[in-house]
């Protein structure tokens, strides 16, 4: 009856270990399907802000400031040329920065939170390793 208790023992313990490590696999797993999920919708989001800022930086920043600015201004065509060149590089600059910002794949890890998952799924997983 003894060596039945003991096999018992010795077999449950290993199906736990081995429930544990599947789960832990399929924590592994669904961290990995949620990561590209998020990366289909950064880049999703991407073209969208492309697409949002060409629009706007067309329509408003090109032509409406830079027209009213250059007829309002009292200056020679000359100097008039120079402030229209500088306000073309500035507004070209500013819609680089906001699609660098706004696209970065390490905000959106952030935003989304898949580090600090991934983070808790690796350290689980370690945990098991160094039970092994």
């Amino acid at each position: 009856m003894n060596l039945v208790r003991a096999v018992y023992a010795v077999v449950s313990e290993l199906v736990n270990q081995w429930k544990e490590k599947s789960t832990d696999l399929a924590k592994i797993e669904g961290a990995t399907y949620y990561i590209q999920g998020v990366e289909i919708a950064r880049r999703l989001f991407v073209v969208l802000c492309i697409l949002l800022v060409s629009f706007v930086m067309l329509i408003f920043g090109l032509l409406m400031v830079h027209a009213i600015l250059l007829v309002i201004l009292p200056f020679s065509v000359g100097v008039k040329l120079w402030v229209a060149a500088g306000l073309a590089v500035f507004d070209l600059s500013l819609a680089v920065w906001v699609g660098v910002v706004v696209c970065s794949q390490k905000n959106w890890l952030k935003f989304t939170r898949a580090s600090e998952m991934l983070e808790n799924v690796m350290s689980k997983s370690a945990v098991h390793k160094e039970e092994l």
